[in-house]
């Protein structure tokens, strides 16, 4: 159905969505935390910017000269609007900016092109924050829980990032923690209200196999446990990782008393610090597992007993963790629902399978029926048949042709076009045996006829004591 619509029709029919269309804008600026003033170029890029009335309001809210009618215009604020008025860019061809775009972004991920450095840099706009209930023991046994919330992507932060870690120093046993958005402020209220439950609860991780690491891995004679790490870290896509989980302890081997104690506690306190070190228990942090190692080193290096300084340096041990993550806001899928997912799949590709043999079938069969009744128009073909024979490939092809135009529907099997293909190869087969062998008698004739005179020379040859070749004896 087409309905013809004028501009003016058009423009009245989306006038109340013109409220909104300066909106988007706004928005960005704030975040941006950018005023109008300190924007060079104002560019669309394609979709429903390229509608003269979206132009027109936009042009209005960037400070442009469409304000009023112009009989509303003055000389003096026509004067001060050129002073202070921008135009929307249209300089650019956008789509084929994305499209480039796109290609040079993929030759710069790809490893087979080499090209000029083609760094692209996104920003956080959905921060993220850990929630967790950190567990401190006092000496009366009495455990104190303290909620604590730490933000590990800041709103405006670059992606995709290097691994941050978080350090849990108050938990021995398995424990789990909350994933959830912070700092939506830049955001409206109808976004954060599309948001949903994200906004209070993105996702459940629990981490498990501390208590068994600490009881299989570490003994207390030997190690001080130092915490737990989690690593995280945000992809090119934007999407939130969970790296992985380590318990962490160092192993003080060698633990006596005399004068090495003092040393090996003093070391302890060092290394100790340098995973709490000035920060509370969640604060986020730079990963860099190099570091640990180069950090353990360094502090170690005042020893002069070469042998002793071995026997006593404290070494980082750690034992990979168990993460499961559970998504409350979306289905994730369980095994049954994946074996579900499968089977239907292998439906969806049988039945794609079939129908693509069943056409290859009747275009077989329909190519095979006109390629018959022209063959049936050429003369070597009539005059090496039988009148009976054409005429009954004239009416299978005749049949064939009535069957496909009438009889023929999407439920018609594969095997019966495959039936009428074979039993119209069959009576075509002698005939087109005859036509090959008449093709193919001529030459064998003349080469028949080369080779007799040939042994017929060699025969005469053999017979002549002169022109023989083999002297008798």
């Amino acid at each position: 159905m087409r309905i013809h619509v004028t501009r003016e029709e058009f423009n009245k029919l989306i006038d109340d969505l013109m409220k909104r269309v300066a909106s988007p804008v706004d928005q960005a600026l704030k975040i941006a935390e950018l005023t109008l003033d300190q924007v060079d170029q104002v560019v669309l890029m394609g979709a429903g910017t390229r509608v003269p009335r979206v132009q027109e309001e936009l042009q209005k809210f960037i400070g442009g000269l469409v304000l009023a009618p112009p009989t509303e215009y003055s000389t003096t604020l026509i004067a001060i609007q050129l002073c202070f008025s921008k135009e929307l860019g249209r300089f650019l061809n956008t789509d084929e900016a994305i499209a480039m775009g796109a290609l040079f972004q993929a030759a710069h991920l790809s490893k087979g092109f080499k090209v000029k450095p083609f760094g692209v840099e996104e920003l956080v706009i959905f921060p993220v924050q850990v929630n967790f209930v950190s567990k401190q023991k006092q000496e009366n046994g009495e455990v104190i829980e303290k909620p604590i919330t730490r933000q590990v992507f800041q709103l405006k932060s670059k992606y995709p990032t290097t691994k941050k870690t978080i350090t849990f120093t108050s938990y021995t046993d398995d424990f789990s923690f909350d994933l959830s958005y912070s700092g939506l402020k830049h955001f409206n209220e109808q976004q954060i209200k599309e948001f949903d439950s994200l906004v209070s609860h993105l996702n459940k991780v629990s981490i498990s196999g501390v208590a068994k690491a600490l009881e299989e891995k570490y003994k207390p004679e030997q190690t001080e446990f130092v915490g737990v790490k989690v690593a995280f870290q945000m992809d090119l896509s934007g999407i939130l990782r969970i790296e992985k989980a380590e318990a962490l302890a160092l192993v003080l081997a060698g633990r006596d008393g005399g004068g090495a104690n003092g040393l090996l506690s003093s070391i302890t306190k060092t290394i100790t610090g340098f995973f709490s070190s000035k920060t509370e228990e969640g604060e986020p942090t730079e990963s860099d597992d190099k570091k640990e190692e180069d950090a353990v080193e360094t502090k170690n290096g005042t020893s002069t007993d070469a042998t002793k300084e071995k026997s006593t340096i404290p070494e980082v041990s750690k034992v990979t963790l168990k993460i499961k993550q559970m998504y409350t806001t979306a289905h994730l899928m369980s095994k049954q629902d994946v074996a579900g997912a499968k089977k239907i799949l292998e439906q969806f590709e049988k039945r794609e399978r079939h129908a693509r043999e069943r056409a290859a079938a009747e275009n077989e069969l329909e190519g095979y029926a006109f390629e018959v009744s022209q063959l049936l128009e050429e003369e070597e073909y009539v005059k090496h048949s039988t009148e009976e024979e054409r005429n009954k490939l004239i009416e299978l092809v005749k049949s064939i042709r009535n069957w496909l135009e009438d009889e023929t529907s999407p439920d018609t099997k594969t095997s019966e076009f495959t039936k009428r293909h074979v039993a119209l190869q069959t009576l075509l087969r002698p005939i087109k045996k005859r036509v090959e062998e008449v093709k193919t008698l001529g030459p064998a004739l003349n080469n028949l006829e080369s080779m007799l005179n040939s042994s017929r020379i060699m025969v005469k040859m053999g017979g002549d004591d002169e022109k023989s070749l083999f002297n008798k004896v």
